[in-house]
């Protein structure tokens, strides 16, 4: 599991180990490790000497690694194509040269852009921030080097993942962390239609992806459903008890703020899978009692 320490890579480890597999963590130089494996590695995705040792004997490796804020890569834009173009594209190769049965790549849904409604996998995507150019830029990375080794890899677009230890920075994670202080929750906008899902449901899409005997090159981890930032965070304050409402400065969280990305999940539901939990279920176990 490369990117181990993140919010994903944790959720993987977890959930994997669960259904008996033996899962090798690859930490990022700066991760917490609070329950060490062994074996685990730590370092940066770009080592290929680290790699390599890594990757020796894996039959499977899930990559998840590089700095998530779609925000920050308007500032970094270098360091973002550095770690996730260029450290991808090693994480491929050294996969390659290890025999690795199945690479699933975790991209993202930012690869679309303004995508609009129920957006499926087929339209060419159109990012719209330097986050969503360098994750599309990796998944054709890893598509591209091992067109020819008989093992076809999986890239997996997460929508608007959810949960336990995410991020504090996130759009949930600001809510939640304002309803547990008992402050004023204010967002910079509430406008925006995003479609938010649980990242229990990731993982089971995950598992069902590896299992598959012919799993699709490209799928959406998404619900299906959209909702506005306003509403989702009504909606969590009424799960708190509250009765005031968010409030918005009307400012965009980035240059190039996407209005809907809304998923179509009906690749992934025809191999069996659909998200199990749903969206006030998932905010009242974050919110708690």
């Amino acid at each position: 599991m490369i990117g181990a320490g993140g919010f994903v890579g944790r959720h993987v480890m977890r959930g994997f180990e669960c259904e008996r597999f033996i899962v090798t963590p690859f930490f990022g130089p700066d991760d917490a490790v609070d329950e060490p494996r062994t074996p685990f590695f730590r370092g940066d995705v770009r080592d290929e000497a680290l790699l390599e040792r890594a990757l020796d004997g894996a039959e499977l490796v899930i990559h998840a690694a590089g700095p998530p804020s779609v925000a920050d890569s308007f500032s970094d834009p270098n360091r973002y194509v550095d770690i996730h173009v260029r450290g991808t594209a090693l994480v491929a190769a050294a996969a390659r040269a290890a025999g690795v049965r199945r690479l699933l790549y975790v991209s993202s849904a930012e690869v679309y852009g303004q995508g609009g409604a129920r957006v499926t996998e087929e339209p060419p995507p159109q990012p719209v921030s330097p986050y969503g150019a360098a994750k599309l830029a990796a998944e054709w990375m890893v598509r591209t080097i091992h067109a020819t080794d008989g093992h076809r890899p999986i890239v997996l677009r997460p929508f608007s993942l959810y949960g336990l230890g995410m991020r504090a920075d996130g759009v949930v994670g600001r809510i939640v962390q304002a309803i547990r202080e008992g402050a004023p929750l204010h967002l910079q906008t509430l406008a925006p239609v995003r479609d938010f899902l649980h990242i229990d449901d990731l993982i089971d899409l995950m598992l069902t992806l590896v299992e598959h005997p012919d799993p699709p090159a490209i799928v959406n981890g998404c619900s299906g459903t959209g909702i506005s930032i306003g509403e989702l965070a009504e909606t969590a304050l009424r799960l708190a008890g509250r009765r005031d409402l968010p409030h918005s400065n009307g400012a965009l969280s980035r240059p190039n703020d996407i209005t809907m990305l809304v998923g179509e999940p009906s690749l992934a539901e025809g191999l069996g899978w659909r998200p199990s939990r749903s969206l006030t279920e998932g905010l009242a176990e974050m919110i708690g009692p």
